[in-house]
């Protein structure tokens, strides 16, 4: 299976149609959240999975005009950067789960670009997940009430560059080690920690929206496009993320 390109032509049945910009597939099975951001205007992008998991943009998000698939969110790096979720269940995040994001860093900043996270308070020490990039290294954070597990792999990253990042995790226990993806492509060298951190709060982030962009406790901002924010609650294949970045 192959992505459908700019200026390509098909037939459909006697009708010749062109395709004007590159269009991502879609997997759909255990697909519970996706915010396309394409809409342009006003302050909200739709949950297209059918959860209507709604998200609003803070003050520090905009629309801009280079995104990967057309518009996408801007996030500007400062304080309110991010766009924030509605709904506050968390029973399709706390197990199996593949979190998928299209971002365009700017600047990296401190300590990186977040992607995605679900999380009580203050960030690591209270989440099902959060996941975020810097200039040489990709992270997926999750916990429970008990123990935090940290997964990182080596990976150098580029300002002005477009890339579909993704991670996922097989099941809900926290000693899996989580898999990373970069356009299609799986990173090889994974580790799995603890995290070290005193929990505290509700470990299962319960209560809490999904954010993308800058994390809820402020250590980690974004600065840069993002598009097509997408999580599953199932780990899906290689071959599933090769045809969907």
């Amino acid at each position: 299976m192959k992505r459908i390109l700019a200026g390509a032509l098909f037939l459909l049945g006697s009708q010749c149609w062109a395709i004007d910009q590159v269009t991502p597939f879609e997997v759909t099975n255990g697909l519970v959240f996706q915010w396309g951001m394409k809409e342009g205007s006003g302050s909200t992008t739709l949950d297209k999975s059918g959860n209507s998991d709604t998200g609003t943009l803070g003050s520090g998000a905009s629309w801009g005009s280079d995104g990967q698939y057309g518009t996408a969110v801007d996030l500007d790096g400062t304080v309110n950067g991010y766009v924030d979720g509605t709904t506050t269940s968390d029973t399709n995040y706390t197990g199996a789960i593949t979190i998928c994001g299209r971002v365009n860093v700017d600047d990296f900043q401190a300590n990186g670009f977040q992607v995605a996270e679900k999380c009580a308070g203050n960030g690591a020490s209270e989440c099902p997940f959060e996941f975020h990039i810097d200039a040489s290294m990709m992270y997926l954070v999750r916990s429970n009430s008990s123990y935090c597990a940290y997964n990182t792999v080596s990976k150098s990253f580029s300002t002005g560059q477009s890339y579909e990042v993704c991670s996922s995790v097989a099941d809900g226990h926290l000693a899996t080690q989580a898999k990373f993806y970069v356009d299609g492509a799986n990173v090889s060298g994974e580790s799995l920690v603890s995290c070290h951190v005193a929990l505290s709060g509700d470990a299962s982030g319960s209560g809490t929206v999904i954010r993308a962009g800058e994390r809820r406790d402020g250590a980690i901002k974004a600065d840069g496009r993002m598009q097509q924010v997408r999580i599953w609650n199932r780990a899906l294949s290689a071959d599933e993320i090769a045809i969907i970045k």
